[in-house]
């Protein structure tokens, strides 16, 4: 009994940093998280305590009725009884299946976590999600708050301009690490990208080939089939492009688009595993950088050498840990963002909402790697109203979405129920 109890207790502070409401299934689920935080003696003993607990159950007057000694609260009295035919079923699979749904499950919280303003390394997040550390107190509606602007970026780069980026990025292999340069750099290429933290490690940036001319038409497929045109091989990496000329990356980005007359694409892959629309899902996207103010196409170009530090999944959760800890000490000391809780997440919300304001939902959805229509519309500020047309300065730049897969979500979207479904994009 008490470990039912136990458990119940850590569904409903669980459910409490998603933000929804505990369902019975989460019983079976909060005991597979919690064999990646406790020992695998301890989870045994505690699915063999439940499964007894929950083969006792009873059904009278259409209500749970659960054995004496347990302390059920409304949910797993008034679950139907069909959700209780469900937990059965999950929890008499072996054990060790039960504990290996803890990757995916772990996966799919933590980021709903992050959104929500808990912004902890993995290990924290694994004992939050878990229920083997309490929640710390409250924490702030990362969802709810005011959207970053291109003022508080530019105050956050006067307290970390004395730190460079590409020093800070060379640091991370030598072991003495500065990280208030990486810091820069993250925060500035995921405020005009919308990238996921953990995306900018592996992102990379394409440009035009230096070495052929382009026709008209080659141009016209960067633009209109950006995966078309890197499967027929009309672009190259920014280093390929740099062992040419011995520019920097940025330079050599930008002077490769002026020779080809077309744009330079960021290739990104993508983190995240479980899609509201799984006919969507890819192992990439693809952000076309047409007009790139020269400023954002060189942080772009250097962040895209993260990925070749060949840095540990644990390695990169430590390093964005830390520099969540500096971002908010420098916006602690920056009066303009009092009012803000701050992480990664918090420019990747603006970047949604910028992108919301600036074009069709289904492009938007394109960009940020949201295909459920639903994430998207609560994703940065909601009920956001497109703009006009007006004179585009630096801070206003986005990126363009890939055509082809911006229709195939909007052709999902309002595709009738029932329907076929469509295949992501191809390489």
């Amino acid at each position: 009994m008490n470990a039912l109890n136990r458990i119940a207790d850590c569904v409903e502070k669980r459910a409490a940093i998603l933000k929804r409401v505990p369902v019975l299934a989460d019983l079976a689920e909060q005991t597979s998280i919690r064999s990646k935080a406790l020992s695998k003696s301890t989870i045994n003993l505690e699915i063999a305590a439940i499964r007894k607990v929950v083969a006792a159950v009873e059904i009278e007057d259409g209500l749970l009725a659960w054995p004496e000694g347990t302390h059920p609260r409304d949910w797993m009295a008034d679950a139907p009884a069909e959700d209780l035919d469900g937990l059965r079923v999950s929890l008499d699979r072996p054990y060790r299946t039960i504990m290996d749904d803890a990757g995916k499950l772990l996966e799919r919280d933590m980021e709903v976590a992050r959104r929500n303003g808990f912004d902890l390394g993995e290990e924290e997040m694994i004992e939050l999600l878990s229920g083997k550390r309490g929640n710390n107190g409250p924490r702030h509606d990362q969802k709810a708050q005011r959207h970053l602007t291109w003022r508080d970026l530019m105050a956050l780069e006067i307290e970390l301009s004395d730190h460079d980026p590409l020093d800070s990025l060379t640091s991370l292999k030598s072991g003495k690490t500065r990280l208030e340069g990486t810091l820069r750099l993250f925060i500035n290429v995921t405020w005009f990208t919308g990238m996921r933290p953990v995306e900018v490690w592996a992102c990379c940036l394409m440009v035009p080939r230096t070495d052929i001319p382009f026709t008209q038409e080659m141009r016209d497929m960067i633009v209109a089939d950006p995966a078309r045109a890197i499967g027929e091989d009309l672009m190259m990496t920014v280093e390929q492009a740099a062992t040419h000329t011995g520019d920097s990356l940025g330079m050599t980005a930008r002077n490769a688009m002026i020779r080809a007359g077309a744009p330079c694409v960021l290739m990104i892959t993508s983190a995240k595993t479980r899609n509201a629309n799984p006919e969507l899902k890819s192992p990439y996207r693809l952000q076309i950088l047409k007009d790139i103010p020269l400023r954002q196409l060189n942080l772009i170009a250097l962040a895209t050498q993260g990925r070749r530090l060949r840095l540990t999944d644990k390695r990169k959760d430590s390093i964005r840990a830390s520099m969540t800890k500096l971002l908010k000490a420098a916006a602690r000391r920056e009066p303009l963002l009092a009012d803000l809780n701050l992480n990664l997440y918090a420019f990747r919300h603006s970047f949604a909402t910028r992108a919301k304001r600036a074009m069709d939902s289904h492009e938007a959805a394109a960009l940020t790697g949201h295909t459920s229509e639903a994430t998207l519309h609560v994703y940065g500020e909601r009920n956001v109203r497109k703009g006009g047309k007006t004179k585009m300065r630096n801070e206003d730049w986005l990126p363009s979405p890939d055509p082809v897969f911006a229709a195939m979500i909007k052709e999902i979207w309002e595709r009738p129920s029932g329907t076929g479904p469509a295949a992501a994009p191809k390489m």
